[in-house]
């Protein structure tokens, strides 16, 4: 009895174990910090085409989505059909990925360069190879073992290889826009391996707090914009205390909250003998699922 084109799409996953750590190694190599995505857009897209994929590439110039963003650029989408397009009505499974990372901060905090995909003791090592380089490639890997076996799954899987997840979210949006929400979708998240059928959201936050700048000699004359911001970061904490106790689900029980918040970066001031003038936080805030 031979083996059925599942058993050979597992098997073939399984041979590809060192293809699929080159190819997450050769995408860490190329910096994606969000806002600069479009090399390893060109780099998927060739692989894509390569393995006999439809690719569609769709620019964010040109939409209106493009507005909230910082630089648009050339920087664009990337959307693979290993078992070519999906007809008319035909429900598709939305393999979602996202292209750019966060920045790598000090290359001397990391014990190998951050964009030198560097293969050492069965992992990848770098900037993305978790989140989500890796799992770029085990879905551009399992996609193709699908194709080459000949499955044809009841829901036709397309590849959504998007831009800005880091920042806005944009790409998602730009890839619902222009194809419809799909039938069902798996997000390439790391996860550990474990599926996760329910997520939070977040909403981006920067608070502004104005003073008034004076000599450090007499600071009486001045007013301290960051001693005015601390107190608002307080009662934010506080919030965020208070939203979390608020929110319940047993998928979430193994972690702390379900509602994350953090402030990722607090600035006063522009030199030490002024008292601050001006004081900026930004950071986040965990959304419930649903919640507008």
């Amino acid at each position: 009895m031979g083996s059925t084109p599942a058993a050979a799409a597992d098997a073939a996953v399984r041979a590809a174990a060192d293809e699929l750590a080159e190819l997450v190694a050769a995408l860490v190599r190329i910096p994606s910090v969000s806002g600069r995505e479009e090399d390893a857009a060109a780099w998927c897209a060739e692989w894509m085409a390569a393995h006999g994929w439809d690719v569609d590439e769709q620019p964010l110039a040109g939409s209106d989505l493009a507005a909230g963003e910082e630089r648009v650029g050339s920087r664009r989408n990337v959307i693979g059909y290993p078992l070519g397009r999906p007809e008319r009505d035909e429900p598709v499974l939305a393999l979602n990925g996202h292209l750019d990372v966060v920045p790598a901060g000090d290359d001397a905090d990391w014990a190998v360069p951050p964009f030198a995909g560097e293969r050492r003791d069965g992992a990848v090592h770098g900037r993305g190879s978790a989140d989500m380089k890796g799992g770029i490639g085990a879905a551009l890997v399992a996609a193709e073992a699908v194709r080459a076996a000949g499955i044809r799954p009841a829901h036709r899987p397309v590849v959504h290889l998007v831009l800005g997840e880091e920042t806005t979210g944009v790409g998602t949006r730009l890839a619902l826009r222009t194809l419809g929400a799909p039938a069902a979708v798996i997000v390439l998240e790391p996860t550990g391996n474990q599926i996760v059928p329910v997520s939070t959201g977040l909403q981006f936050f920067e608070v502004q707090v104005p003073g008034r700048a004076a000599h450090t000699s007499a600071p009486w004359r001045g007013v301290d914009a960051l001693a005015r911001i601390l107190p608002l970061r307080e009662a934010l904490l506080r919030l965020a205390d208070e939203r979390s106790a608020g929110y319940r689900h047993p998928l979430f029980a193994h972690v702390p909250t379900a509602l994350p918040f953090a402030i990722g970066r607090l600035h006063a001031g522009e030199y030490r003998a002024s008292v601050p003038a001006s004081a900026t936080m930004a950071g986040r805030i965990g959304m419930r699922p649903g919640e507008p």
